[in-house]
This record gives C-alpha cells, structure tokens and sequence, in this order.
C-alpha cells in the first residue's frame, strides 16, 4: 500500500477465500446464515481494503502546490514594499505576523493533506489463517 499499489500476495489470498467460499456445501439454514455472514464480513474486509487504496492515492496536485509558493512568495514581496513605504515598528510587526499566518495556513495545508503512507500496516497474517480453516 505504501507504493499505491495492491500487495499481489493478499489479491491472491483473496482470490484463494472467494474460491474456498464458492466451495461450500450448505445443509442446514443455520449454515446458510453463517454464510450469509461469511459473505458479508469479507465484503467488508475487501471494501476496506480498496478504500485505503484509494486513500493513499489521493493528494493535492503539484500545480497546487507550486502557486501556494508563487502566491506565499508575492504575499512575502508585497509586505515587504508595505513595510518600506511608511516604516514604522507596529506596521513591520504587524505585517510579520500576517505573513507568519499566512504561511502556517498554508504549512497546515500540505500536513493536512499527506496521504495514508503505510505507517500502521496491516498485516495479511489474518487472511492467511481464514483461507488455512477454509482449506481443511
């Protein structure tokens, strides 16, 4: 996931479950509850799966990124011609802390949008043990 791509061994841990599940034979309508269940539950795993997928793939785009600098760097250029026209104490520390604002909004912009890195991996362990109980 951390490379915005699927992990080819659990797309085929699936493949194996879906394949297990297909298999079994139903006798009784307490089995067929569980399977109803069996069925749900692994719809969910598989949902969760791809919606973290698509988490780690969603980011702003670098033109976005590239006119935040162009527009902090004019921002930083016009308050610097501010200051020089009528200098005075209160306007230089005024006008420094507008720009301290206007960039720390920005800076919460990028922190905020960082994408899902793979920083709490999920481990494919569990999977593994379900298609194990489905095999025997």
């Amino acid at each position: 996931m951390a490379k915005n791509k699927l992990n080819p061994k659990t797309t085929e841990l699936f493949f194996s479950i879906d394949r297990n599940i297909d298999l079994i034979e139903l006798k009784t309508i307490r089995e067929s509850q569980i399977y109803a269940q069996i069925l749900k539950e692994v719809d969910a795993v598989r949902q969760a799966r791809y919606s973290r997928l698509l988490n780690a793939q969603v980011s702003l785009p670098p033109l976005f990124i590239i006119a935040n600098n162009f527009c902090l760097l004019l921002i930083s250029l016009l308050s610097a011609c501010l200051i020089l026209i009528h200098y005075s104490r209160t306007r230089v520390v005024v006008v420094l802390i507008q720009n301290f604002m206007i960039w720390m909004f920005f800076a919460a912009i990028l922190m905020i949008d960082r994408p899902i890195t793979g920083i709490a991996p999920i481990s494919i362990d569990p999977l593994e043990a379900v298609e194990r109980a489905l095999n025997r």
